[in-house]
């Protein structure tokens, strides 16, 4: 019910409205997305050693039991070659069939290859739509100012700067009152984190404030600066819209499914069918391909939705700092001030 009344956004006077960009507010706001940022996997593509030697960011955890127990079984069915007769002569019987693991071997690379693919491009997209709500948000902004004026502007561009927070809330699940502590009015920030779909709620009193700042307006050049405006909203809601997609719309079931039986059949097979010829070596072996293809598949898992807070997941709480920081340049520069200093306050103007 909540959700289908008209957005109320608090009155601000204009004392109200003055700047709080570089002052104490905005540098607790930005702390405190800044300590809320997670451990990301980073790395240097000119140096292999770092590369090849950091364990963090494989996402071992998902491997852990399959590869542990095909090691295990390796190792088990080796021991078993090598003390019991029947089980060896089984043995030499399954080595024939190497031709056929191969066929099987070659149909399971195209699967990975495909998984790994789809995984990539749902990461590459979910980071356009990301880059795309960051200039959206820039450009709003500016927009804004422009058409409006510094004062008149303030608190739609204080509402641009909540939307990458309310998406990142929406994408996670989670939200914290002090991300947005002196950019909203408590009252605002209250109703913004009880709604259903946060980001939405943004682009509705944005669009709100929009037109009632457009009904007092008759020219030209206006109509043409709020139907740019207006876009950018509607690019806003896209973004989001793909985002939030990508998160949750996983690979179907049936292909996930088909991928792992043949995987771990596969790798069943390989002691099964190499134990007779590869004799101890058989579990070194083992481990060696399951570590390859299994972290194939954990790679494609953990990039296929980027938004949570695993090691090679999107750092959506930088992306805020971002959008906070440029919209605190944008008024500084049509304020006339360097983007570096402290903007004067309205009452100073005065």
């Amino acid at each position: 019910v909540a959700l289908r009344e008209r957005p109320q956004v608090t009155t601000m006077s204009r004392s109200e409205r003055a700047p709080r960009y570089g002052g104490v507010e905005q540098e607790a706001r930005l702390s405190v997305l800044t300590a809320h940022m997670h451990r990301r996997a980073e790395y240097k593509t000119e140096e292999w050693a770092q590369t090849v030697t950091q364990w963090y960011g494989r996402n071992l955890d998902f491997i852990v039991v399959p590869w542990v127990t095909l090691v295990v079984f390796a190792t088990v069915w080796t021991v078993l070659i090598e003390r019991i007769g029947a089980v060896t002569r089984a043995s030499r019987r399954l080595e024939s069939m190497s031709a056929a693991l191969s066929v099987v071997e070659a149909a399971l690379a195209f699967l990975i290859v495909f998984r790994l693919a789809r995984a990539a491009q749902r990461y590459w997209e979910a980071r356009q739509a990301a880059g795309r709500m960051i200039a959206s948000c820039r450009s709003l902004a500016s927009t804004a100012t422009a058409a409006m004026g510094v004062d008149d502007s303030e608190l739609f561009r204080r509402w641009i700067a909540a939307f990458p927070v309310a998406t990142k809330n929406y994408l996670r699940g989670q939200g914290d009152s002090r991300e947005l502590a002196g950019l909203l009015p408590a009252a605002d920030v209250a109703l913004l984190l009880r709604a259903q779909c946060q980001p939405i709620w943004v682009v509705d009193v944005a669009r709100r404030l929009l037109v009632e700042w457009a009904r007092e307006r008759e020219s030209v050049l206006d109509a043409h600066l709020v139907s740019a405006m207006v876009r950018d909203l509607d690019l806003l809601t896209l973004d989001f819209g793909a985002m939030e997609r990508i998160n949750n719309t996983p690979l179907p079931f049936v292909y996930v499914a088909h991928l792992r039986v043949f995987l771990l059949v596969f790798l069943a097979a390989v002691p099964l069918v190499y134990a007779n010829t590869w004799r101890f070596g058989t579990p070194f072996v083992t481990a060696l391909v399951a570590f390859a293809l299994l972290g194939l598949e954990a790679a494609a898992v953990e990039c296929e939705r980027p938004f949570a807070r695993d090691p090679n997941h999107f750092a959506l709480e930088l992306f805020c700092v971002v959008v906070d920081t440029n919209l605190m340049q944008t008024r500084a520069c049509f304020l006339g001030v360097p983007p570096d200093s402290k903007p004067p306050r309205d009452d100073d103007d005065d």
